[in-house]
């Protein structure tokens, strides 16, 4: 998503070492100008059966709200934010202590089960354990960094860089998590072999890989 055409691959450094990355830029208002990224789940994922992980850094807007990723279609304000106080935060229903800092690469982890359960991670340490259908899949997009178009709280976006998505479809658990996190351009270690692997890295790489026991 880049309406006003001032997005695209760049390199930068993540985790000590230079990678291509993406920016996307934009403008905050009205939020059809906002760059970001829109992925279409459509035969992939379930509502509510999940994981998401992101190494992305958001340059601006400190101390505010500003978007992670929107599973409502950009209708609703609820979502995956970084908080005012630099805080994850799954909005309306709360979040992480740990502290996000711009300009700065974090690998984020989110997971959600069929029970709705939500468990955010910071770097493959578990950072909190919710239950909501905030993020439930409304109908299949899953947006990333773009705000909501229409309802309160329009606006809450960042310009940034983002080095690294995978989409699963499932909930991974907790040693899954810190094995996918240890080094997230290596590859999957996941032993889940009915779960499949969709990431976008490096120079506008995008697939899609079925998981093999380790």
């Amino acid at each position: 998503m880049d309406p006003l055409g001032t997005s695209g691959f760049t390199t930068a450094v993540v985790f000590g070492s230079t990678r291509n990355v993406y920016h996307f830029n934009g403008l905050a208002s009205p939020p059809a100008d906002q760059g970001g990224l829109q992925f279409d789940t459509t035969g992939l994922i379930g509502a509510n059966n999940y994981s998401v992980e992101i190494v992305f850094s958001l340059d601006d807007r400190n101390n505010a709200w500003r978007r992670v990723t929107d599973s409502l279609d950009r209708t609703s304000d609820n979502g995956l934010y970084i908080d005012p106080s630099n805080h994850l935060d799954v909005f309306p229903v709360g979040g992480t202590s740990d502290t996000f800092t711009p300009s700065t690469f974090f690998d984020i982890f989110v997971t959600v089960d069929s029970s709705d359960n939500i468990v955010g991670y910071f770097s493959g340490v578990q950072q909190f354990t919710l239950n909501s259908t905030v993020l439930d899949v409304q109908t299949h997009f899953l947006s990333f960094f773009l705000d909501n178009t229409v309802g309160g709280g329009q606006g809450e976006w960042s310009q940034g860089n983002v080095a690294l998505i995978k989409v699963f479809n499932t909930a991974l658990s907790a040693g899954e998590v810190a094995r996918e996190t240890e080094d997230p351009f290596a590859g999957t270690t996941t032993p889940e072999p009915s779960s499949w692997l969709l990431m976008l890295g490096g120079a506008a790489c995008l697939g899609i890989r079925k998981l093999r026991k380790a």
